[in-house]
């Protein structure tokens, strides 16, 4: 990989975790807002899902940030021995971060989108089936990955990468097209409800 190959995949793991986990957090304390006095246990445990989901996913993208520059460096060693060497730690980073810490993100986020997808069909979100299927999906990754079906993880995984942003944009255009009925969010409250979450 070039130097300047490299310095792009530094920007496309830092936008892959501002741009699209730290999202999911913020719509997730949102929507976690909303519908906890339906179902406080399930909304806790929801909200708890989506952000080790978040965790999960930055977690691997930092982690081959922060050591692609040492091991191109590593690399460029004259002695074969430390070529190998980071041959292979960049390998397994690479093993570690996508077949450990993002595909268990399949469960996780299996378990926020169903009940989230569930509580927006109830409050007449219409985009609320696409958040259910990719929530199916990433069960699906999960036990695709589990029994070493690698082409099915692969595919299944290329669909819910599509289906989520999809669900996301709607959801924010459907969001802002209905705010004059949504009410204000209090923010007393809402720091109330946090604080009886950490105190569970």
């Amino acid at each position: 990989m070039s130097q300047s190959s490299a310095q792009w995949f530094r920007a496309g793991m830092l936008a892959d975790s501002l741009g699209f986990y730290f999202s999911f957090v913020v719509v997730g304390g949102y929507l976690w807002s909303r519908f906890r006095s339906r179902g406080q246990a399930r909304a806790d445990m929801a909200v708890l899902a989506i952000v080790i989901y978040a965790l999960l996913g930055i977690a691997g993208a930092v982690i081959q940030f922060a050591t692609i520059d040492p091991l191109m460096a590593a690399h460029d060693s004259p002695d074969a021995a430390v070529r190998a060497g980071a041959e292979s730690a960049w390998l397994a980073i690479v093993y570690a971060t996508q077949r450990g810490l993002w595909w268990f993100e399949g469960p996780a986020m299996a378990i926020w989108a169903l009940f989230t997808g569930s509580q927006l069909r109830g409050s007449g979100f219409k985009s609320w089936w696409l958040l259910v299927t990719a929530g199916l999906l990433y069960a699906a990754y999960f036990v695709t990955g589990g029994f070493g079906a690698l082409e099915a993880m692969k595919l299944v995984e290329a669909v819910a990468v599509i289906i989520l942003p999809l669900w996301l944009l709607v959801f924010g255009v459907a969001l802002l097209r209905n705010r004059e009925n949504i009410p204000p969010i209090s923010l007393r409250a809402s720091a109330s409800r946090w604080q009886s979450l950490i105190h569970i």
